[in-house]
């Protein structure tokens, strides 16, 4: 059976996985910025009873804090800088098996790809269902999840 998210149930989920895995606190943005310069983007493609796509968009200075932390340094570290990226690929590695097994079930027969890096935050198509949310932390930075089901949502 398919749970399609609401935008308080993927901004839990988003909360969660950040807090876990990179000790990130983060709660819901009611402001829906667009991601934009200044942004790091990750997506996850992924085939289940609906092919599909997750997207991870974080401003760049919450993406070096959530290296900073999953390198047990500093943000002030050039290291936590350099990997910067490769923290929102792994962070959008992890949301995506966490939301994959919410949406679709545990049981669920599901796939998914290697995170790849964008330049920028895709749009939904009209043959796409399009779920989001924005979180912040107490610093104002933004993260961003959008969750792409469909027709070429995977592509």
């Amino acid at each position: 059976m398919i749970v399609l998210p609401t935008e308080i149930e993927l901004a839990t989920t988003t909360s969660s996985v950040l807090a876990d895995t990179a000790f990130l606190m983060t709660e819901l943005d009611a402001d829906e910025a667009p991601a934009g310069p200044g942004w790091l983007h990750a997506a996850v493609g992924f085939q289940a009873a609906l092919g599909g796509r997750l997207v991870l968009s974080m401003q760049k200075g919450i993406a070096i804090q959530a290296a900073a932390d999953m390198l047990c340094t500093e943000p002030n570290d050039p290291e936590a800088g350099a990997q910067a990226a490769g923290a929102v690929l792994e962070l959008a590695n992890v949301l995506t098996s966490v939301v994959i097994a919410r949406v679709f079930g545990g049981d669920a027969k599901w796939q998914f790809g290697i995170p790849e890096r964008l330049d920028e935050c895709p749009l939904a198509t009209a043959n796409q269902l399009s779920y989001s949310a924005t979180l912040r932390n107490d610093a104002a930075q933004r993260v961003r999840v959008l969750l792409l089901l469909g027709k070429g949502a995977n592509a």
